[in-house]
């Protein structure tokens, strides 16, 4: 057995890189295997764990055999620079709203100029979910006494707004808790050496796996240091698994998390709950019947005692929870309160501060409360945050050193409390799309990050080290995250695995357990019920031989190039690239997302060439779409929204399918147009680079009034030069108009090219569409030659 341990170690050595996360895993949980099985490993390990990280260009390992392979992992950070910039900076919360607010043995104190007014919360019963018309009034400090229970205050000083929200211990929900996990370990036989078990799902909505590393470099630098390196302390406590493709369900997160909490899909929501609807307070008993089947009902009844936290008011998740969440710490009314009392706004690109704080910094010392509030009790948090719902990333950045501490705080309880266990899944439900639209922006939306932390002795213990290893590097669905969470609120009970036991609430059994089994390498969307327009893997190809005579290949190209050509003109790319002309149908092949038949559902891919230029070939991606979506317009890597032209395919009497280009790229490098200016860097893989000396330059000088330089151009069959061709070429300028004995001796700043006296104007902006009635006018305008 040690001969094959050592020849299969040895197998994986020369493959990737990424294989060191693997091997250095493999080291800390060698207790799961034999003693001779421990001795080989360690001895070949040891040589190369120091050189373990956790990176962001890992890909998967031994792919060979896997069915679903991404074609991309998302946006890449050599591609970062061109399509994420910075455009604004966010104020600090604590200069906004400068003072302090605490309680300390149930004294309320703060520190803030002029006198105090409060607003309390309510009982835990009349906390709702969503955008739910709740009145709130500011109360004197006397009324403190009657709200000692109170797990958030705002208090109101002049212009300043602070607040505090805590978690306040629930004697009621321990002792039932308590009890139950007392009546669980009878049923399995469970005597000696119980531990309690607490389950952490923290979501943070859309952050791709690929975002986690751009915005969070301080958190991933601290995940390397202090839980990879293995000369680390809390190495030798805890384990962390990175889940490659962990592919969403949807663009939406009611579509992920009503899989990951209830089981179902949203469709199946949308079919139960049709005539019901939470805006109608006769139909919330529907809506809580069905919260049985919710994940913190099925921990209470395991033992747990159970908690909610989710950072908006907007109605997405709550129109399948319903409004009224039963959860023994619900954390709803704060966040509708901090918009009335302080201006939190839940989806916004601005700030979100409440008070002297980050909206997340309550989140998590909220957790942290909780946690610590019961001790030696199992616990199940579901928290949901939207710090990054926008656009930049940069709210998700500033948020790194909170993300740190956080994590550091959670990994110091279960480190000082080496009696209790932990699982922890920090992850999302989605990923952001850039404002590109493209296989690698689209793949970044379809592949959150998910990480699970977890103690060394529930990874032993459990003998799930290897399976979940191993599917960290397949593709995993939110059905099992679904299965794994249920199955881990009978881990403090029992190791031996019943489905029927985890499926009784309600009968699917879609997903697996990610500790208990290994994820097949025939696994793919179809056969995991990801639609094909939401699946970061490919799709078996079925070539079409004469896709001339496709009709929906052709009226899919056709609009394609009108959409360039178009694109070219209108922004003026036309001076430097030439319009595309179809020639040839290079290649083209269908991908179909359901059952193979005419009328399936299908994916394009088209390499097309030029008609004058063969080599000059363009790659299709055309996707099904769901719904009306817009027709995409290339940018560097990939695509812009820029009308709404629909690509409409008649497949069937009276059915209509819409379709969307999702990518356009240019298969042949060799065809990058150097002459391109910056601003048409975004041009480069749908340009065919123009020769110089095609263009003729013309220099044009009018004191006519009411006339713009688009005007004059046209009138000489010209095109008017763009303000940033005229700022690099103003040299070129003042040399024509010398020639002409034209003088100028000061260059300024205008929003037209014109001349004041001797001071030529040079716009900073674009002027072409500008008139001038006081100002002589200057046109730059080109045209090509015959």
């Amino acid at each position: 057995m040690q001969t094959r341990l050592v020849t299969r170690a040895l197998i994986y050595f020369v493959g990737l890189i990424s294989i060191l996360m693997f091997l250095f895993n493999l080291i800390a949980l060698n207790s799961e295997s034999s003693d001779e099985s421990q001795l080989a490993i360690e001895h070949f390990f040891q040589i190369e764990e120091k050189s373990f990280s956790f990176f962001r260009e890992r890909t998967m390992m031994n792919s060979e055999n896997v069915k679903c392979v991404p074609t991309t992992y998302g946006i890449s950070e050599k591609q970062d620079p061109e399509i994420f910039t910075v455009y604004k900076e966010y104020s600090n919360c604590a200069e906004l709203n400068p003072g302090s607010f605490s309680i300390e043995n149930e004294t309320l104190t703060f520190t803030c100029k002029g006198s105090g007014l409060f607003m309390f919360s309510n009982s835990t019963s009349e906390e709702i979910f969503g955008r739910y018309d709740m009145k709130f009034k500011w109360e004197t400090k006397g009324k403190f006494e009657k709200s000692k229970n109170s797990e958030w205050i705002f208090a109101k000083c002049l212009k300043n707004k602070l607040a505090l929200l805590r978690n306040i211990f629930n004697i009621t929900s321990a002792i039932r808790a308590k009890k139950i996990t007392e009546q669980k370990k009878a049923q399995y036989g469970k005597k000696d050496n119980f531990r309690p078990l607490t389950v952490l799902l923290i979501m943070i909505d859309s952050v791709s796996r690929q975002s986690f590393f751009r915005n969070l470099p301080k958190t991933v630098q601290y995940i390397n240091e202090e839980i990879i390196n293995t000369n680390s302390d809390l190495s030798q406590k805890f384990l962390l698994y990175d889940f490659l493709i962990n592919n969403a369900h949807g663009e939406k997160t009611p579509q992920n998390m009503a899989p990951i909490l209830y089981g179902r899909t949203l469709e199946e929501f949308e079919d139960l709950l049709l005539e019901y609807s939470i805006f109608d307070e006769k139909d919330w008993p529907v809506f809580e019947e069905l919260q049985e089947e919710s994940m913190w009902k099925h921990y209470e009844r395991n033992g747990f005692v159970t908690s909610f936290l989710y950072d908006s008011y907007t109605d997405y998740v709550s129109h399948f929870t319903g409004r009224r969440i039963f959860t023994d710490h619900t954390v709803c009314n704060f966040w509708r309160a901090a918009s009335v009392a302080g201006n939190y706004i839940d989806y916004t690109d601005e700030s979100q501060c409440i008070g002297n704080k980050w909206a997340y910094e309550y989140a998590f010392e909220y957790v942290n409360g909780f946690i610590n509030n019961y001790k030696g009790i199992n616990k199940f948090a579901y928290v949901h945050l939207d710090v990054a719902h926008e656009t930049t990333g940069l709210r998700l950045h500033i948020a790194d050193d909170n993300i740190i501490k956080f994590i550091k705080n959670i990994l110091k309880y279960y480190e000082e409390n080496t009696n209790e266990d932990l699982f922890f899944m920090f992850g999302a439900d989605h990923g952001r799309m850039a404002t590109v639209m493209s296989k690698e922006a689209w793949n970044e939306k379809m592949l959150p990050f998910q990480l699970v932390f977890a103690n060394r002795e529930l990874i032993q213990r459990t003998k799930s080290h290897n399976n979940l290893l191993w599917n960290s590097d397949r593709l995993v669905t939110r059905f099992d995250w679904h299965k794994t969470l249920k199955h881990m609120a009978l881990i403090p009970y029992t190791q031996i695995y019943n489905e029927d036991e985890l499926v009784k609430d309600f009968k699917s059994y879609r997903g697996i357990s990610l500790i208990e089994k290994k994820i097949s390498d025939d696994r793919d969307c179809k056969s995991e019920e990801i639609g094909s327009i939401y699946c970061s893997c490919m799709y078996t190809k079925n070539y079409i031989d004469k896709p001339f005579e496709d009709y929906y290949l052709k009226k899919i190209i056709s609009k394609g190039i009108k959409g360039i050509n178009s694109f070219l003109t209108k922004n003026g790319a036309d001076q430097f690239c030439h319009n595309f002309t179809l020639g040839n149908v290079v290649s083209a092949y269908e991908v179909f997302t359901t059952v193979k038949d005419p009328m399936s559902k299908k994916n394009y891919y088209i390499r097309i060439s030029d008609l004058d230029f063969p080599d000059f070939q363009l790659d299709f991606e055309i996707r099904y779409g769901l719904k009306n979506d817009f027709f995409y317009i290339p940018n560097k890597y990939g695509l812009r929204p820029y009308n709404e032209k629909k690509i409409m395919t008649q497949r069937g009497k009276n059915k209509v399918i819409v379709t969307q280009i999702s990518s356009i790229t240019n298969s042949n490098s060799n065809h990058y147009c150097q002459e391109l200016p910056n601003k048409f860097t975004k041009f480069h893989d749908i340009c065919n680079c123009k020769e110089k000396s095609n263009m003729v330059y013309s220099l044009y000088f009018s004191e006519s009034d009411g006339l713009s330089c688009k005007a004059i151009c046209t009138s000489y069959k010209g095109k008017c030069v763009d303000y940033e061709q005229v700022t690099l070429n103003k040299n070129t300028i003042i040399n024509a108009l010398k020639q002409q004995d034209v003088t100028i001796n000061q260059v300024v700043e205008g929003d037209i090219l014109g001349i004041i006296g001797e001071n030529l104007l040079i716009p900073t902006l674009p002027y072409c569409d500008k008139v001038s009635n006081s100002t002589a006018l200057l046109c730059v305008c080109y045209s090509f030659l015959k």
